[in-house]
């Protein structure tokens, strides 16, 4: 009976200790707490005033972009075609600064701004004018040192990554026409018809290689004219507004090309730019077609 009843008070102690563990952990239960987001400090902020001149020197060189009655213009070549919407986002990096904290007192020499990433002048439409200097990179953080009026900050690599890029990377870049292989009705190389008419839709540029020194690229006068003469169906339509029939009018579009040193290069129509080119030997050797028996 003794037994019993030590039995009993056991189990009773034990469904007690084990309610109390369960209370205790659940008054104890915290909600998680959310870290607060890191605080921006805007250094500067002249997005509603405006850039207009973008000056700054990288590892890629000097930069110097002017914004005239809305257009940017490359003062130290004004012949240089601009890029208007790639210098625009560069302007944009600058117009406001953000950064992720101040940092106050150490040694200077240690962010690099004796060696700076990139040294800026920027100039505002209402004449403000700033001078950036962002120095080293913190390998810890991704970040970069940022200074401005003696004050240093930590900054993302936003503004790093938005003059990351060379002059070339800046100019105003064309294509050639698209003209569809079978609306080609002749194609000439310097007056001579050649065998593959088709042969014009295998060419591609591919990057800008220059925009001056035309005769160091072969454009002395002796540079090879390509002329396309092709047909543009135009639809029709009758006073109703209805399409009836098509008219067919014929156009050309012509450029010159250079195959110097084992490369090729061209120059396009209205265009002062000197692209590398691929498949100009297609104009002359139709493309070869594999056949594979069923």
């Amino acid at each position: 009976m003794k037994n019993l009843k030590f039995i009993i008070i056991s189990i009773v102690i034990l469904a007690l200790l084990i309610g109390a563990y369960f209370l205790v952990t659940s008054l104890n239960k915290e909600e998680p707490v959310e870290e607060p987001e890191a605080e921006e400090i805007v250094v500067m902020d002249d997005t509603n005033d405006g850039i207009i001149t973008v000056a700054y020197t990288t590892a890629l060189g000097d930069m110097n972009f002017t914004k005239s009655t809305g257009t940017w213009t490359y003062p130290s070549d004004l012949t240089m075609p601009v890029d208007q919407e790639f210098v625009q986002k560069i302007a944009d990096a600058f117009a406001k600064i953000v950064a992720t904290r101040e940092i106050v007192g150490g040694d200077e020499s240690a962010y690099g701004f004796d060696e700076p990433t990139l040294k800026a002048n920027i100039c505002t439409r209402t004449g403000h004018t700033r001078v950036y200097t962002v120095g080293a990179k913190n390998e810890m953080s991704g970040g970069y040192y940022f200074k401005y009026n003696d004050k240093v900050y930590m900054i993302d690599s936003t503004l790093v990554d938005a003059v990351s890029y060379s002059l070339f990377d800046a100019v105003q870049s064309g294509d050639l026409e698209e003209i569809e292989a079978d609306s080609i009705t002749s194609l000439t190389v310097n007056g001579e018809e050649v065998p593959n008419k088709a042969g014009y839709c295998n060419i591609g540029i591919t990057t800008v290689e220059n925009y001056k020194n035309k005769e160091g690229y072969g454009f002395d006068g002796s540079e090879k004219k390509v002329v396309v003469t092709y047909t543009v169906d135009s639809p029709l339509t009758d006073e109703s507004g209805n399409t009836t029939t098509s008219v067919s009018t014929e156009r050309t579009y012509s450029f010159s090309y250079v195959e110097k040193d084992g490369m090729a290069y061209v120059m396009l129509p209205d265009d002062v730019c000197i692209y590398n080119a691929t498949g100009t030997e297609a104009l002359y050797y139709e493309t070869e077609t594999e056949t594979t028996e069923a």
